[in-house]
């Protein structure tokens, strides 16, 4: 369980494919350190703590096992870490995937291109609710091998992405 509740404001999106605008809850951006706020679509919220989970420290080394991140800078290294753990992380109720990176996705089209955003002061409540990877922990070391490389396929090939 994460230890720090995490407060959440509202953020508004305009949908950059469709043009809907859209309220999605975000970290105000008081939380500790290696604290990564995840969301999915339908505003459910969780947290990982890289401090406490350490799926964070193996998706990364199977990362770097894959040729395909070699190149990368750090922050494109960083960029893709996160889009790579929204596949590794359970679904939410609807299952849909947590993103911890931008935004979750329009509510009406399901496309994560963003027209435009803004944080506000309104207060969506707190959070500590920590992220769980049953799935991931229940696979083997080549599954998780295969699935992250799925997910490397999905984001930076362009193939679609492992259900």
């Amino acid at each position: 369980m994460h230890d720090e509740p995490v407060r959440l404001k509202v953020w508004t999106y305009v949908c950059g494919h469709c043009g809907a605008l859209y309220r999605l809850p975000g970290a105000d951006l008081s939380f500790s350190y290696g604290t990564f706020l995840a969301v999915s679509r339908h505003g459910e919220v969780t947290i990982l703590d890289s401090f406490q989970d350490e799926i964070l420290d193996e998706v990364l080394r199977l990362m770097s096992d894959d040729d395909r991140s070699k190149a990368l800078s750090d922050e494109e290294r960083r960029q893709l870490l996160m889009a790579v753990l929204s596949y590794v992380l359970d679904r939410d109720g609807h299952g849909d995937r947590f993103h911890l990176d931008g935004s979750s996705g329009c509510p009406l089209c399901g496309s994560r291109t963003i027209g435009s955003f803004a944080s506000s002061e309104e207060d969506a409540g707190i959070t500590d609710r920590a992220a769980s990877h049953r799935r991931w922990d229940a696979m083997t070391a080549e599954e998780r091998r295969q699935a992250v490389g799925e997910a490397l396929d999905s984001e930076v090939d362009g193939a679609p992405g492992p259900h």
